[in-house]
């Protein structure tokens, strides 16, 4: 069996090993779009929210109704920024994944060098075969001795 052959198993699983990194790279870029997507809704809703507290302040406002506004607006910043720390662990995710791709996309190109080394080394080894094998042919036509 050539040497080109032998390595086809392991260049396939090589190749389905980058396949799968690279399809957990993309779910985890979605990913990231979906938690900064996110945090911009809610930066949205708190800007929308701050200006109708300074609006409704502006025109009169009871205790209560302020002290509701207060603490929702509290309640949205605490979202807002455990919404950060997710999308900081998303980036985080993001960029590990795209380490663990680079690493398999770079074995897969050093086992295809390999393989592709081994089959022009084949080439060469078959046209060498092919050459020797007309010059012997060519030899016994002309009567001459074949060469040893």
């Amino acid at each position: 069996m050539k040497k080109s052959s032998r390595f086809k198993p392991i260049q396939q699983l090589t190749e389905a090993r980058e396949q799968d990194a690279a399809k957990a790279l993309g779910k985890s870029n979605q990913k990231l779009g979906e938690q900064e997507q996110r945090l911009q809704d809610l930066l949205e809703y708190h800007q929308e929210y701050q200006h109708y507290f300074q609006q409704r302040g502006q025109s009169g406002i009871t205790a209560a109704k302020l002290q509701e506004l207060q603490r929702f607006l509290h309640n949205l910043n605490q979202a807002i920024e455990q919404q950060r720390r997710i999308v900081e662990l998303a980036r985080h995710e993001l960029k590990q994944y795209r380490q663990q791709w680079q690493q398999a996309h770079g074995r897969t190109m050093a086992i295809g060098k390999v393989v592709e080394r081994y089959r022009s080394d084949e080439a060469i080894q078959a046209d060498r075969r092919e050459q020797k094998e007309n010059d012997d042919l060519a030899q016994r036509g002309a009567g001459l001795k074949p060469k040893t």
